[in-house]
């Protein structure tokens, strides 16, 4: 069997119905999605053509200037089987976890939210995802025109804060 990453999602939409006279304030599900909603993704190296190779940071430092999220900002700038990363290297699925702490394992302050760009941008450019401390996504990218490592990049909005990253790629082999 091939290398597989799978993940799940799950979103609740939540409203805050106001304090009455009789009651405090509750949290409830938007009346008209009813449900928490959720799914699963997955990619199968089996699916593509070249290699699939993993890549994991458990502590990457990102600071305030845009850099590549994979081998960017961390000292770990191979695969995990030893192979060295290449920034044409395509990227079919990411994990992303800010994790909420500095440099020096303090809690992160307010504020400090991590900006993921998927075209090679940076703080220039409007569009980004944004995550704050304690937050994480799963992105899947398309099959042979999925997003390279160089143009995965990411920065804060302010100060430095530790980010996990796990990835599977495509070597381009």
């Amino acid at each position: 069997m091939a290398d597989t990453f799978r993940g799940a999602v799950s979103m609740t939409p939540v409203i805050t119905k106001a304090a009455d006279d009789d009651s405090s304030p509750i949290d409830v599900i938007h009346h008209d999605i009813k449900q928490s909603l959720g799914g699963s993704l997955e990619w199968n190296a089996g699916q593509d053509v070249g290699t699939a190779r993993w890549y994991y940071s458990a502590s990457t430092t990102v600071t305030t200037t845009v850099a590549d999220l994979i081998g960017g900002f961390s000292s770990t700038t191979d695969f995990t089987d030893g192979t060295a990363l290449n920034t044409a290297d395509d990227v079919r699925m990411v994990y992303i976890e800010h994790l909420g702490v500095d440099t020096s394992d303090a809690e992160s302050a307010a504020g400090d939210y991590l900006f993921i760009y998927l075209d090679g941008g940076n703080a220039a450019n409007a569009d980004a995802i944004c995550l704050e401390p304690g937050e994480s996504i799963i992105l899947k990218f398309k099959l042979a025109t999925g997003v390279s490592i160089a143009n995965l990049h990411g920065d804060m909005a302010q100060n430095t804060a530790k980010v996990k990253i796990v990835a599977i790629c495509d070597d381009g082999a």
